[in-house]
């Protein structure tokens, strides 16, 4: 079962503002993934040393007792060598012997604010991916309500006095439908829905469900079972961590990061998916948000989710030129990304499938400087930079051209050829 939000309380502006096309769900998923990613990082940071601020002091002043319960040890045990009230100074030494192993016990206890951040941005996290979802059903029967003709509503006379209008009650029995179908479905089940009822394709070629159950399966422990593994978590994942029943599961920085990640991939896939098959005359703005992730990603150097939404790409045929260009970008950032991983044959084999011969100078540069061919790379710099298709901003954000800026002789060639064309201009 799914973790939800209350899909049938929401205000009825809020949902038709919110569910007008497959690009608002795409915005509003994309600013919650990106702001909590920013509240890991701000946060965990701070959590983090606040831990290690309070463990240090901690650790002073047990180190403290340990070691004047040491002196005070000694002290009795020499009153004992002396015969001084025996069984009075034995009780003593057994009562500092106690006290002395507490003080290694509690030397060993971590603060515990990472941790507390930690699995409460995951469950966000997870749930921010569930609302995706539940987001996409409801726009689904929205707008395509006539596939819900033949079902059968369990709703109540007090439930539909609620409402003024049929167009109201249709908008409620949709969204209980919704929620009924994340209450009663499991996860995995949810997701089948929109390859089997739907017709959408969760790309589980590009993204591995394991991988995302694995998420889903820590949230349930964590939510569940005091963040303990249990058999059932083994068995369903298949254990790819190797833990053991009983071990506290954690979330660190590293998992929370790849969690983020695959998740963030899973989502834009699925979105992508639902643009294409649901708002088909909005087809042109896809792409262009298609190129967009990856460029955002190459600037973040999240490059294997570049190499995974390139490789998406490729099942689209262009149908006009601004398609053919977003496609073609496509295909330069997916150079980049393989080129920033060192995949020399996989890069070798791509620029090889990109003619540019006719086409515009910024991409001739770019195969320029992918192929380290740098024999004419000033002229189309110049080209490029005259038919202002490269201006020092773009120069300077691009993730292109760090093979550029690293070589300086070469840096400094391309600076003076914008300082030319600013005078110029």
């Amino acid at each position: 079962m799914m973790a939800h939000k209350n899909l049938t309380n929401n205000n009825s502006n809020e949902i038709k503002s919110k569910f007008d096309s497959i690009e608002c769900i795409y915005e509003i998923f994309f600013k919650n993934i990106n702001n909590i990613k920013f509240y890991f990082d701000k946060f965990g940071n701070i959590a983090y040393e606040e831990d290690e601020k309070l463990n240090k002091e901690r650790l002073k002043i047990l180190h403290q007792t340990q070691s004047e319960l040491n002196l005070l040890r000694n002290d009795v045990k020499k009153m004992v060598e002396e015969k001084s009230s025996l069984e009075k100074l034995q009780n003593i030494i057994t009562y500092l012997e106690e006290i002395n192993q507490k003080t290694n016990k509690h030397l060993e206890y971590p603060s515990h604010n990472f941790t507390i951040l930690s699995e409460g941005t995951f469950l966000i996290l997870n749930n921010y991916f569930e609302y995706l979802i539940s987001d996409l059903l409801k726009y689904y029967y929205k707008k395509f309500r006539e596939s819900l003709n033949n079902e059968k509503f369990n709703t109540t006379i007090k439930e539909l006095n609620g409402y003024e209008t049929v167009q109201e009650i249709t908008e409620h029995l949709i969204l209980k439908h919704v929620e009924n179908l994340i209450f009663k479905e499991t996860f995995d089940e949810v997701l089948n829905h929109f390859e089997k009822k739907l017709g959408v394709s969760t790309e589980q070629d590009l993204v591995s469900r394991s991988n995302v159950f694995e998420i889903r399966e820590r949230r349930h422990l964590i939510v569940h079972n005091a963040s303990t593994v249990n058999s059932k978590y083994i068995q369903a994942t298949k254990n790819p961590y190797r833990f053991q029943v009983g071990d506290k599961i954690p979330i660190c920085e590293e998992y929370f990061t790849d969690s983020w990640l695959k998740l963030k991939l899973a989502g834009q896939l699925l979105i992508f998916n639902c643009w294409f098959k649901w708002d088909k005359c909005n087809i042109d703005k896809l792409f262009d948000e298609i190129l967009n992730r990856t460029f955002e990603d190459l600037k973040s150097e999240y490059y294997e989710n570049v190499c995974v939404t390139c490789e998406y790409s490729i099942k689209f045929d262009p149908k006009n030129e601004s398609q053919e260009n977003s496609l073609l970008s496509i295909k330069f950032n997916h150079a980049i990304a393989l080129k920033k991983l060192g995949d020399k044959k996989k890069l070798k084999k791509l620029l090889k499938e990109i003619k540019v011969g006719t086409t515009k100078p910024i991409y001739r540069v770019a195969h320029s400087i992918l192929s380290d061919n740098n024999t004419s790379l000033k002229q189309q710099f110049y080209t490029a930079i005259i038919n202002n298709e490269i201006d020092k901003e773009s120069y300077l954000e691009w993730s292109l051209f760090d093979f550029v800026r690293d070589k300086k002789e070469l840096n400094t060639l391309i600076l003076k050829l914008f300082e030319e064309q600013e005078i110029k201009n």
